[in-house]
């Protein structure tokens, strides 16, 4: 590796740096892509930048992986969040599905729910969020710097970065944010959260 390269630029390609209209298309398909329900798996048929459908994968996904290596944690905010609650029946749904084995805290809990002898606790008000989008966000902009774009830009600079791309595309699609520092808030909140272009688990 050249000693010039960090780590997380390992996936840098050598294809030629797309043009600033180029990159819009690219961000914009993208984005569409991740909202067309497209995907595989547990994200299938579901458009991420949707709330309810992020919502339900995301809890899906943390749910079996709860079951899995967390089990008590899971029944217990099962117990106390509707969050919790529905992260651990679509876990358990997964489980069947695969045919993996349930713990024992899980099979109690799924004993109870079957019986309708537990009830879902009450949600909270404001549970939706554009955390699928925003993921969205961060790794279009993590594509085109792949591409030798560049993620950010000070004001003096051209408006051609990729958080402006990615603006651009949004304006587009009819989503928010849909301006250069809007898209830059969602960039660096998110490089706080993920790695290189994989969410933290």
């Amino acid at each position: 590796m050249d000693k010039g390269k960090k780590d997380g630029d390992t996936l840098a390609t050598t294809a030629t740096q797309p043009t600033y209209p180029e990159a819009v298309t690219m961000a914009r398909r993208f984005l569409e892509s991740w909202m067309a329900g497209n995907g595989q798996g547990l994200v299938a048929g579901k458009s991420l930048a949707d709330p309810c459908d992020w919502k339900a994968m995301n809890n899906e996904v943390l749910g079996a992986a709860m079951l899995r290596k967390r089990p008590d944690d899971l029944v217990d905010w099962a117990n106390a969040d509707r969050d919790g609650w529905d992260a651990l029946q679509l876990g358990l749904a997964n489980a069947v599905e695969r045919g993996n084995a349930i713990p024992a805290e899980a099979r109690q809990w799924l004993g109870l729910f079957l019986r309708g002898e537990i009830e879902r606790p009450h949600g909270s008000a404001g549970t939706h969020s554009a955390e699928g989008l925003h993921l969205a966000i961060y790794m279009a902009i993590h594509a085109l710097t792949q591409r030798g774009i560049k993620a950010t830009r000070n004001d003096a600079s051209a408006p051609v970065s990729a958080c402006d791309a990615v603006a651009d595309a949004l304006v587009q699609l009819g989503k928010e944010p849909t301006t250069f520092h809007g898209v830059k808030r969602v960039w660096q909140a998110m490089k706080k959260q993920v790695k290189p272009g994989i969410p933290r688990s």
